[in-house]
């Protein structure tokens, strides 16, 4: 890259042109971006499979983002409640997870043969959830509470439980809990 790319110091979110990637003379260059991905192995229901997660594409992030979307139920311009939300991060991991064919390979590289959406489903809901906060995070798909009125109660749910922690660390070992009981900092039902 040459020296005239613009650098914005101490912004707190760069915009598209105060990015590494923008050159005034030349525009966008993305020579040095490589693609984010990760291996995954030791997938509970494929032992002895290999696997690759990669950041989304353009196209799996626009069907992540319509399934949020379409588990949103609006009514005058509000969310009043979500059906199907779940479904979004399944159907994210499917289309980023890969397998690893070394049997097959392109220009020398092993073939990656796309996961179907049924091994997805079948995982323990851990492994999901960590593979699609992997995807979520490299491929800039956060999901932020977009009116203020979300982020307020958001703000409000997360207050009370900074609350509830902060008392139950201030209480004696083995005092009771909403019916659990702690044990060597531990939870446990009683």
């Amino acid at each position: 890259m040459s020296d005239s790319v613009i650098q914005v110091p101490d912004a707190e979110e760069p915009d598209v042109f105060t990015t590494e990637f923008f050159d005034v003379v030349n525009g966008f260059d993305f020579a040095d971006l490589r693609p984010a991905s990760v291996p995954v192995n030791n997938i509970p229901r494929a032992p002895n499979r290999k696997f690759v997660l990669k950041e989304a594409s353009t196209e799996a992030a626009r069907r992540y983002r319509n399934a949020a979307m379409k588990a949103a139920k609006m009514q005058d311009a509000k969310v009043v409640g979500v059906e199907g939300l779940a479904d979004a991060d399944p159907l994210l991991v499917s289309l980023c997870l890969f397998e690893i064919n070394d049997k097959v390979t392109v220009n020398g590289q092993p073939q990656l043969v796309a996961t179907s959406p049924q091994l997805v489903a079948s995982l323990e809901h851990r492994v999901t959830k960590r593979l699609a906060e992997w995807v979520r995070f490299h491929s800039d798909l956060k999901e932020e509470p977009q009116t203020e009125e979300a982020l307020e109660k958001e703000i409000g749910k997360l207050n009370e439980r900074l609350a509830k922690l902060r008392e139950d660390n201030n209480k004696p070992l083995g005092e009771t809990t909403e019916g659990k009981e702690q044990l060597n900092g531990e939870v446990c039902s009683t």
